[in-house]
């Protein structure tokens, strides 16, 4: 189970990370159209799209950093955040993109709320799924 957690957490850096230093399109309707359609649906503004994907991208970053390292619950939340913050930093090379701190805000977030995932299903399948070991 280490060795696969191991290569999902590094798949999902790998994915954040491509994502995040990408350039952007010119194209100012850009995103993703299932990420605008939740923006959409969830905030009734489809360009709150970005603000989705960074959410969700570090919330899985995580969840999945929780079951490779279970007791590191702190450092993994502070350490995904310090991740986006990285990335924020990153994007100020990369053209059509920007650093913000609604961004940070939300792969914050996302962390907090991939790791209230990970214990809410570790607590409630605690007999079901084979979750690591404490």
């Amino acid at each position: 189970m280490r060795s696969l957690s191991s290569a999902l957490v590094a798949i999902v850096a790998i994915i954040v990370t491509f994502l995040s230093l990408s350039p952007a399109s010119p194209d100012s309707s850009g995103g993703m159209p299932l990420l605008r359609m939740a923006a959409k649906m969830l905030v009734g503004d489809p360009e709150a799209y970005d603000k989705i994907g960074h959410f969700l991208a570090y919330a899985a970053l995580a969840f999945v950093s929780l079951l490779r390292w279970p007791r590191r619950l702190l450092p993994v939340i502070v350490l995904a955040t310090a991740y986006g913050g990285l990335m924020e930093i990153g994007q100020l090379f990369v053209p059509l993109r920007t650093a913000t701190w609604s961004d940070l805000l939300a792969d914050g977030l996302g962390a907090l709320a991939g790791s209230a995932a990970y214990l809410t299903l570790r607590t409630t399948t605690s007999g079901l799924l084979p979750w690591p070991s404490r």
